[in-house]
């Protein structure tokens, strides 16, 4: 559980570190344990085809839209 809630924490608070995922932001690092559960389901097909950076992105206000 640590794995996911430090890195959301910093996410939250806009600290720095927690590498991890495409893009190594902390929302990288929070969400990549996630995406790693749902690997080992039967939503690994469909999140298999999820870009986690996409994700990341559009939570951070990376996206242009």
């Amino acid at each position: 559980m640590d794995a996911v809630l430090g890195p959301l924490a910093d996410a939250a608070g806009g600290a720095g570190g927690g590498a991890g995922g495409p893009t190594g932001t902390p929302l990288d690092a929070a969400l990549e344990p996630l995406m790693d559960l749902a690997a080992n389901t039967p939503l690994a097909s469909i999140t298999s085809m999820a870009d986690p950076a996409l994700l990341t992105d559009a939570l951070g206000g990376g996206l242009p839209f």
